[in-house]
């Protein structure tokens, strides 16, 4: 599994689960500084910012 984020975001919320649940996980950092979680590499990833983008752009995604 990978999880795409960074802290301080909601990824830490997810990633304290993951590691509450001892899966193997690859962190996968998105720069927010530079725009990078609204790319289209992380679109492919989480389509839902399509639609919710102001909000989703946020959200941890995972694959």
């Amino acid at each position: 599994m990978k999880l795409y984020g960074t802290p301080p975001t909601l990824a830490v919320r997810a990633l304290w689960l993951i590691n509450e649940l001892e899966i193997d996980c690859e962190i996968v950092e998105v720069d927010f500084g530079v725009g990078e979680h609204k790319g289209e590499a992380v679109r492919t990833i989480n389509p839902i910012l399509d639609s919710f983008a102001s909000y989703a752009s946020r959200l941890p995604a995972s694959d």
